[in-house]
């Protein structure tokens, strides 16, 4: 990339003439990604259809078949689990985006309208007294939405964990009793 006054181009873009915006990606691969929906992606995986490949290949090459089911059934159960806690992180992951945009928004509607009643007290002391106050005020809801945004991913984590974890002991137990 370079950089041609305020804006950046590719050098690609120099040849065609395009420019690109000032992100320095390419606008078609932008809009892709905007789209994308990991959870989306996720929801569509099937580790059913992914067995049953796998299935259809071990009875070409004339491997025992019990051997191969078990095995298959297995590792159907641990791909289930895997998605199930992939499917929970985009939750997670969703709940703190969310999280952070009623934030964001409410921030900046007190922000705005706090300083807009500084603005219209004359008085300088009185002026010095709300900045303070609205200072104070925006570090104690700092510290309230850093809170709850720790519950959240906590509280995810320990479903990831605990998914993930009643599924070894599942694994376990299955190998013990081949």
């Amino acid at each position: 990339m370079t950089k041609t006054g305020s804006s950046k181009t590719h050098s690609s873009d120099h040849q065609s003439g395009k420019a690109s915006d000032d992100s320095g990606f390419d606008p078609a691969f932008e809009k892709m990604m905007r789209s994308f929906d990991p959870g989306q992606f996720m929801s569509q995986f099937d580790p059913t259809t992914l067995a049953d490949k796998c299935t259809q290949l071990a009875s070409e090459y004339k491997i025992p078949l019990t051997a191969v089911d078990a095995f298959l059934s297995n590792q159907k159960k641990n791909i289930a689990a895997f998605t199930q806690a992939n499917q929970e992180m985009m939750a997670g992951v969703r709940s703190v985006i969310e999280h952070q945009d009623r934030v964001l928004s409410e921030m900046l509607n007190k922000t705005t309208k706090s300083y807009n009643e500084i603005i219209q007290s004359g008085d300088p002391r009185e002026t010095a007294i709300s900045q303070l106050n609205l200072m104070q005020k925006s570090y104690e809801k700092s510290l309230e939405d850093m809170g709850k945004m720790a519950a959240i991913i906590t509280q995810v984590q320990e479903k990831i964990a605990h998914t993930l974890a009643e599924r070894v002991s599942e694994s376990l137990d299955e190998i013990k009793k081949t």
